[in-house]
């Protein structure tokens, strides 16, 4: 995680070992499950989901990740994703 231009949250995941700098910019999704709180954090309750996720400032507010994520192992035993 980190911030760009002082305003919008970027998500990407390493993808190798540590202190290999490969990583996956994650710029957009389409939401399928949580989509009712995505809209709340987003304040967005449009039609179109598309817009809810849309560009990474967008999907990071959307999903609640912000820089105090960053370093986070998405598969620890604590994470989110191992749920």
């Amino acid at each position: 995680m980190y911030l760009i231009m002082g305003l919008h949250h970027m998500t990407s995941i390493v993808t190798n070992q540590e202190n290999i700098p490969d990583v996956v910019f994650i710029r957009s999704m389409e939401p399928f499950h949580g989509v009712e709180l995505m809209r709340q954090r987003r304040n967005y309750f449009g039609k179109d989901l598309r817009n809810l996720t849309k560009g990474p400032g967008r999907l990071s507010q959307a999903l609640g990740l912000n820089v105090s994520h960053h370093g986070f192992n998405i598969f620890s035993e604590n994470s989110f994703m191992s749920l």
